[in-house]
């Protein structure tokens, strides 16, 4: 096991929510990021039992009362929450038994380790072995999608170990994916599909190309420089069709945040791609959700010269303290703008009966918790490239008054207390057809006010 310490800082990092192991917390968490349904994975459980080396005897009995308590748990939210099965892969003579048990019980998807160790008689596991036939043919017939899943077995014995490991794994599953297109499996096994999870999507535009023009360049023959192979080993390295082709007719890979990737969709297929929250992890999308799906940006520009008769002094929250490093005498003097904001928000019923909207939020950025000046120099200290002409954005803009709760996961109490609009249509979160409007306003005494212009969103149906 972990020392308690470094235990508690991976706690602190990835898994102290309330809702990483109680549903009624993670239905509220979802329901404040606007997710109607997960899909819960358990590479964790792969982590723990390689880690610890779990009796490899008892692994069939481990596996399947993960997944009845799995079952159980999603029980308790129907239509919000799925489970990601574990089946036998180490016997394939029993995959197909384990698996329908998986089904009966209503997984949604399967997995199987990346690294699978050892059968049931202590031989490695290698997916491209004929053995292994048994095994696909059940998880093909079963019509349940197989996956993997980053995060298995991270080390930690040695300084930058664990960031090293992940970092590798962000690279992408080139190797589990050549395993099973070169060894051909999906011509075998026509209606097979594999899921590549949560290590993002701009490895597969560089390894389609590589796939085929390996393929292309070392053609499959029966011999190699280890020998000669058997007629089996032979036939099976002979495809169908380019090995790129069965990436758009069997497989899929996930993301959290990839700018690179998302600008490679064009050569990995966009039906070929999800989105992965990957909650609660800090390398997930918790706690920012809304702002992903729903950014919209004001093109009036305030410079920063003009905004300097607005300079005030910070009135911070309670709170943490700022890092001594950040601190200094001007900024907290006058590290701060007197700029107010207001939001409102109307709904599709309220436009077509002609009601105003509803002024849901005013507050003022002199509350916030960090200045600008605190911020850049906090990212730029770590080393991040900040460049002229890119954009850093404040945060949640809130204060102490309910009116100044300034997202809408503080202002329903993460959805326990909806919003009533004046048309009296109740929200918990933003739904199709709402339009939120923000205003800001620079004011201070004896200036002209300057104004930021509206920033106005509409949700559209996906």
């Amino acid at each position: 096991m972990w020392p308690k310490a470094q235990a508690d800082a991976i706690c602190q990092q990835m898994e102290c929510l309330p809702g990483i192991n109680n549903v009624g917390p993670r239905i509220a968490d979802m329901d404040a990021e606007g997710v109607d349904k997960q899909l819960l994975f358990p590479q964790r459980l792969f982590g723990l039992f390689f880690q610890q080396r779990g009796d490899i005897d008892l692994r069939g009995e481990i596996f399947r009362c993960y997944n009845e308590y799995m079952s159980e748990v999603c029980s308790q939210a129907p239509g919000r929450l799925y489970f990601v099965a574990i089946p036998n892969y180490w016997e394939p003579e029993n995959a197909r038994a384990s698996i329908q048990q998986a089904k009966a019980l209503g997984a949604s998807a399967l997995m199987v380790p990346i690294n699978p160790r050892q059968d049931a008689k202590g031989r490695p596991i290698r997916y491209n072995d004929p053995a292994m036939d048994q095994f696909w043919a059940a998880v093909a017939e079963s019509g349940l999608p197989l996956c993997f899943h980053i995060g298995e077995n991270i080390p930690d014995d040695l300084p930058g170990a664990a960031a090293t490991y992940v970092l590798g794994q962000f690279a992408g599953f080139r190797s589990s994916w050549g395993t099973l297109v070169y060894s051909g499996l999906f011509d075998r096994h026509p209606d097979l599909k594999v899921v590549f999870v949560e290590a993002a999507i701009s490895w597969v535009a560089s390894m389609l190309h590589d796939a085929d023009m390996i393929y292309a360049a070392f053609p499959p023959v029966g011999a190699n420089t280890f020998g000669q192979a058997s007629d089996e080993v032979a036939a099976r390295q002979v495809l169908k069709r380019a090995p790129s082709s069965y990436w758009f007719s069997n497989c899929y890979a996930t993301f959290m945040t990839d700018p690179a990737g998302l600008e490679l969709l064009h050569r990995i297929g966009p039906e070929r791609v999800m989105w992965a929250a990957d909650y609660p992890h800090s390398e997930g999308t918790f706690g920012y959700l809304g702002k992903s799906f729903l950014t919209t940006i004001s093109p009036w520009i305030v410079t920063a010269e003009a905004l300097r008769p607005f300079r005030t002094r910070p009135e911070r929250p309670q709170g943490p303290p700022v890092p001594p490093h950040l601190e200094d005498d001007q900024d907290r003097a006058s590290g701060s703008f007197a700029i107010s904001f207001v939001a409102e928000l109307s709904t599709e019923q309220g436009r077509a009966a002609g009601v105003a909207a509803d002024r849901i939020v005013a507050t003022s950025y002199q509350g916030m918790s960090w200045t600008f000046a605190q911020m850049v120099a906090h990212l730029t200290s770590g080393g991040a490239p900040l460049q002229s002409g890119e954009l850093i954005g404040s945060g949640t803009i809130s204060g102490d008054r309910d009116e100044a709760r300034a997202c809408m996961g503080e202002l329903t109490e993460l959805g326990r207390q909806p919003l009533t609009l004046a048309t009296g249509e109740a929200r918990s979160f933003l739904e199709d057809g709402d339009e939120l409007t923000i205003r800001g306003k620079a004011q201070a005494d004896g200036f002209v006010s300057i104004g930021f212009g509206e920033c106005a969103g509409r949700v559209a149906p996906a």
